[in-house]
Order: C-alpha cells, then sequence, then structure tokens
C-alpha cells in the first residue's frame, strides 16, 4: 500500500491535513487583508497607553480654535432690515469656516444654515436679513465650526433643499452635524422693535 492510501484510510491524518491546510489558507487571508488595508496589530497594553496619552483638547470644538459668538441680542425696525453677527476666532486652520446658522431655541439641535462668515483676522462677521414675520417671532442664530466633512453636508443639504422644496416654501432643518462641526456656545438673538 502506497503512502497515499494510507493516508486516505487513515481518518485522523486526513483531518489534520485538512485542519492544517485550512489554518494555513485562513492565515494567509488574513496577513493578506492587513497589508492591503495597511493595518498593524497592536497589543492591547500599547492600546491602553495611547489612550491614556491621547490629548484632551484634540476634541472638535469651538473653544479649541478660539471661536466665540461675541453678539447676544438686537431689535430691529423692520423685517428686512440687515444684521451683523459677528465674534472672534483665535486659531482657525484656513480649511474650516464658521457658518451662522438659525437655530430652533435655546438646547435644539435642529439648524438653518445661512452662510459661512467672513474672516478677517482673528475676527469674524456676516451680515444678513434674519426674516421676521412678526412682532412676536424671534430668531436665534448660531455660530458652527465646520470642517471640511460638514461643508459637504451643508452644501448637499442645501442643494438637495433647492431641487426638493418649492420656492417660497420653508426648509425642513438640518438635524444632523458632521464630525467636523461643532455648535459655539451663545446666541445671537433678533427680534422687531
Amino acid at each position: 500500500m502506497d503512502i497515499r492510501k494510507r493516508v486516505e484510510q487513515n481518518v485522523t491524518i486526513w483531518l489534520l491535513s485538512t485542519l492544517t491546510a485550512g489554518f494555513l489558507a485562513g492565515w494567509g487571508a488574513y496577513e493578506t487583508i492587513l497589508k492591503v488595508t495597511q493595518r498593524v496589530v497592536v497589543a492591547k497594553e500599547e492600546l491602553d497607553r495611547l489612550k491614556e496619552n491621547t490629548d484632551k483638547t484634540s476634541v472638535f470644538s469651538c473653544e479649541k480654535f478660539g471661536v466665540a459668538l461675541t453678539q447676544r441680542e438686537q431689535k430691529v425696525n423692520d423685517k428686512d432690515e440687515a444684521i451683523f453677527v459677528s465674534g472672534t476666532a483665535e486659531s482657525l486652520p484656513p480649511e474650516y469656516q464658521i457658518w451662522i446658522v438659525a437655530a430652533k431655541g435655546p438646547g435644539s439641535s435642529e439648524y438653518y444654515p445661512r452662510e459661512p462668515a467672513h474672516k478677517k483676522g482673528k475676527q469674524w462677521d456676516l451680515q444678513i436679513v434674519p426674516g421676521l414675520n412678526t412682532r412676536e417671532d424671534k430668531k436665534r442664530f448660531v455660530a458652527i465650526v465646520v470642517g471640511p466633512n460638514g461643508q459637504a453636508l451643508i452644501e448637499y443639504y442645501k442643494s438637495t433643499m433647492k431641487n426638493l422644496v418649492p420656492e417660497g416654501a420653508n426648509w425642513p432643518s438640518l438635524k444632523l452635524m458632521a464630525l467636523d462641526m461643532a455648535r459655539c456656545s451663545g446666541f445671537h438673538e433678533v427680534s422687531l422693535k
């Protein structure tokens, strides 16, 4: 009897050979996936050490860039009167923008993007018409720091609404933010005199 027949007839050797071949194929696939996706295996201890050493200020926020809204309340004579919303920005990277958005109210996460503010040195401002309808109507504007992904989200929102919502109708609010968007504290409230 030759070796091939002995192996085929011996269930233990056949089973161990099959398991070994399967293990080697799986290991090869795992290594290939790591190389293709450019990933590396990190020990749990190293991961814990990296987590402990993470700078707490690396969290995306307005405070990190020194962005603040300076004006708080304003009364206007006419519903079509323009207002200036302004503030400061200490260290905003060039690829980031400050957007002025209308917000439903304090703590609301529903936003109506208006326009990006104009930055001049460490100051920024934007002239807008609030769109007040009655004396009881109040509009709250907040500043949002917006990175490249957030800018794409707002652009998509605005272009979609222009195509879907009939002219003159109210747009639904933008109810989510990209990971590189942060609402700054405070608001600019506008009402009619």
